[in-house]
């Protein structure tokens, strides 16, 4: 029986997959190893439009992957990272008996040494141990999330004001690898940071199962929305584990200018948080972002980024989340215990 079912994510575009052929190898070598743990593997695509007219590429690229050791997962054609997470995480086959299944970034998270596998399977057994359900693995990496360094910061205070809503305290660690993380992930902690562990046999399971299926119009779409409230619904609860795992810095294909990507990384953040509004983690986040506190607690945020990048983000997710922040105005903390 397989103790644990990982599948790798990736977008497949014109810019991409270059780059993604050559990982190939790297799949070979991380399912070799990766037998050592029992472990199943799924490469989960999904494929752009722009590649309509180079299928026998992708037919290709999938063929390797199975040569690799990796079945395909489902739905690679028309599918959001949303729905693959939710697929992947939540969803089950008849054939699939792994009690702990993980989902990972497929160009920043390598498996391709021992060390990568021992830190993603110390984590797989801390969760079973502990009995929780969730674990997101923490990068021992800086991140970088956009392009140009003041849209990755925006895009890294949207990510904290989620970890504040789920509770630092939840997804705090001690760095237990070397190297060097956000400063802001070292102090506070990493939520969402695209590598996650779900315990099946967790408490918790079942019930963030449920959130997961009712809340399906936040997949439906572009984002990351039912990540955010996966582990803030998992925070609430104090169901995390924590731990670090291997990581690279995350490639970028393509370039930008500065100002255009700052408008579409806040346009991005507004989106996502208007689609948290309509979820049971709005009031969570409207507690973070509604002013209604003389000393928020994400003020703090301001000791490590320039405050002027942290109040435009707080802004732009209070004016997209009217419906949460109203009600948390209104109605006060006491909405949070229900």
């Amino acid at each position: 029986m397989s103790y644990i079912h990982v599948g790798k994510r990736t977008y497949v575009d014109k810019k991409s997959i270059d780059a993604i052929e050559k990982l190939v190898d790297d799949l070979a070598v991380s399912a070799e190893l990766g037998r050592n743990y029992g472990a199943d593997m799924t490469f989960i695509p999904t494929v752009a439009t722009d590649l309509a007219d180079s299928q026998e590429r992708v037919i290709a690229l999938f063929d390797n992957c199975r040569r690799a050791g990796w079945k395909i997962g489902r739905g690679p054609y028309n599918q959001t990272a949303g729905q693959k997470f939710a697929e992947h995480l939540f969803g089950r086959r008849s054939e699939d008996k792994a009690d702990i299944v993980a989902l990972m970034c497929l160009d920043q998270f390598p498996l391709t040494k021992q060390e990568h596998w021992g830190a993603l399977n110390d984590l797989a057994e801390k969760l079973r141990r502990e009995g929780k359900t969730y674990v997101n693995g923490s990068r021992d990496v800086e991140v970088t999330l956009a392009v140009n360094k003041n849209n990755s910061e925006r895009r890294i205070i949207h990510e904290m004001v989620h970890t504040f809503a789920g509770g630092t305290d939840q997804f705090r660690t001690e760095q237990t690898l070397p190297g060097n993380p956000h400063p802001a992930y070292a102090r506070f902690g990493e939520s969402t940071s695209g590598l996650y562990l779900l315990n099946r046999n967790g408490p918790f399971y079942p019930q963030l199962q449920a959130e997961v299926e009712k809340n399906e119009a936040i997949f439906k779409g572009p984002g990351f929305a039912i990540e955010y409230m996966t582990a803030i619904l998992a925070g609430a609860q104090k169901q995390v584990s924590r731990g670090y795992v291997y990581a690279v810095i995350n490639p970028f294909y393509s370039q930008v200018s500065e100002e255009e990507e700052r408008e579409k990384t806040l346009k991005w953040i507004g989106a996502q948080a208007k689609l948290l509004d309509e979820t049971p983690v709005g009031l969570r986040i409207a507690a973070e972002v509604s002013g209604a506190h003389t000393f928020p607690e994400i003020e703090v945020l301001k000791e490590v980024f320039d405050g002027r990048l942290v109040d435009e983000v707080v802004k732009t997710m209070r004016e997209s989340m009217s419906k949460s922040v109203t009600h948390y105005k209104y109605s006060g903390s006491d909405l949070l215990d229900k």
